[in-house]
C-alpha cells in the first residue's frame, strides 16, 4: 500500500515543477450533462473540487466544457505557441453512448505527440470496463466475482440458476450505478426482467448473484510503474444496494474500513494485483463485498470522482493532512512514469 512518505514524494514533485507544465481539463458542463441522461455527468460541487484542486496543483490550467471545446483549442494558433511544453489531459468528457465514448480524448492525447499525456486509465482499459459482461471474466482470473450469466441478443450465455433469493441485473454499460436493480431470485421473473432489459437498452445485461455483505472501496494509484493501493474505506447508506436512487446526504457516510489486519492486507493486495493485470493508469478504484472473510469483486471505476463526496477523497485523506493534495500525487505520479518530464530537483 501507499505510504505517507509515497504521498510526500509525490506532492514535492508536482510542487517543485508546477511551472513547467500544462493541465488541459475536458468536463462536460453539469446541466447539459444531466439533461441528456448522460450517467457520468458530475454535480456542480463534483465539478468545483476538480477545478479548485488542479489550479491548486499547477499554475498552468485550462479548462474545456466540451469534446469539441478542446479540439477547436488544440487546432488553434493559441495552442501551437505552446505545443512544446509537457502537457497533462485529465478528461471527464464523453462523446456518444458507447463503449469508446470515454475512450476517445485519451487517444487523441496520444496523438499530440511525446510531450502530452493522460491523467486517466489508457483507452483500452477505459473501453474494456466500459463492459462489464467482458471485464467480469477477465478480473475472476485475480480476485472472485459473484456468479455471472450474460443476456445478449435475447439470448442467456451462462446458467440460469443462481444461489440465494435474490439476483441482480445491471447494465454492461452502466456507470454510476444507473439502471441496476435488485429482484426475487426466481427463474420467470429474472428471465422476463433482462429480456425486456435486453430489449429496452439495446445492450448487454448482466445478471448476478446477490452477496450480502460489507462494500468496501479500495482506489489504487499508478505511482512510478508500481501500483499501490490506498486504505479501504466503506459506505453505509438507506437501502440494501446502493444504486443511483441513493441520496448523497448525511444517510450516505464514507468512513474507514475497520477489520483485521489480514483481511486489509487482502483487499488491497487484490487491489493492486487487479490494477496490475489491467494496466491501470492514473488513479482507478476496485469495489468490493466482504462477506466474513471472503472478498468478491464488485466493480473497477476507471474514472473515480475526485471530490470531497467521494471515496477516493476519504481513503486519502487517512494518510494525509490535506486530501485536495490528490490532485498533486496524481501529477506526481504522470511525471515520474514519464520519462519526457524533466523533474525539477
Amino acid at each position: 500500500m501507499i505510504s505517507k512518505s509515497d504521498i510526500k514524494k509525490l506532492v514535492a514533485v508536482c510542487k517543485k515543477n508546477e511551472h513547467n507544465f500544462w493541465i488541459f481539463v475536458i468536463v462536460e458542463n453539469p446541466k447539459i450533462a444531466e439533461k441528456s441522461n448522460n450517467s457520468g455527468f458530475l454535480y456542480p460541487k463534483e465539478l468545483a473540487d476538480l477545478v479548485y484542486g488542479f489550479f491548486d496543483a499547477s499554475s498552468k490550467v485550462k479548462i474545456f466544457s466540451s469534446t469539441q471545446d478542446f479540439l477547436n483549442f488544440i487546432s488553434s494558433d493559441s495552442y501551437k505557441e505552446i505545443a512544446d511544453e509537457p502537457a497533462l489531459i485529465y478528461s471527464l468528457s464523453q462523446d456518444g453512448h458507447d463503449i469508446l465514448r470515454r475512450a476517445r480524448l485519451p487517444i487523441i492525447a496520444e496523438f499530440l505527440g511525446n510531450k502530452s499525456h493522460s491523467l486517466i486509465a489508457s483507452p483500452y482499459l477505459l473501453e474494456l470496463l466500459q463492459d462489464k459482461a467482458k471485464y467480469y471474466q477477465l478480473a475472476n482470473l485475480i480476485c472472485p466475482t459473484p456468479q455471472t450469466t450474460v443476456v445478449a441478443n435475447q439470448q442467456f450465455f451462462g446458467s440460469t440458476e443462481f444461489p440465494g433469493n435474490s439476483v441482480v441485473l445491471k447494465p454492461a454499460l452502466e456507470s454510476s450505478t444507473y439502471g441496476i436493480k435488485k429482484i426475487e431470485n426466481d427463474y420467470s421473473s429474472v428471465k422476463t426482467a433482462a429480456l425486456h432489459m435486453n430489449n429496452i437498452l439495446q445492450q448487454d445485461i448482466i445478471i448476478q448473484e446477490y452477496i450480502e455483505g460489507t462494500e468496501v472501496m479500495v482506489p489504487v494509484i499508478n505511482n512510478d510503474s508500481k501500483k499501490q493501493a490506498f486504505p479501504p474505506v466503506t459506505v453505509t447508506y438507506n437501502g440494501d444496494m446502493l444504486n443511483s436512487s441513493i441520496e448523497y446526504n448525511e444517510a450516505y457516510q464514507l468512513k474507514p474500513y475497520q477489520a483485521s489486519e489480514s483481511l486489509l492486507h487482502k483487499l488491497g493486495d487484490y487491489a493492486e494485483k487487479l490494477a496490475t493485470f489491467f494496466h491501470a493508469e492514473g488513479i482507478t478504484r476496485y469495489d468490493f463485498i466482504v462477506n466474513q472473510d471472503k472478498v468478491y469483486l464488485m466493480d473497477i471505476a476507471a474514472l473515480p470522482v475526485l471530490s470531497h463526496t467521494s471515496s477516493v477523497w476519504e481513503s486519502f485523506g487517512i494518510l494525509s493532512e490535506n486530501p485536495v493534495d490528490i490532485f498533486k500525487i496524481l501529477i506526481g505520479s504522470a511525471m515520474l512514469s514519464n520519462p519526457f518530464f524533466k523533474i525539477a530537483d
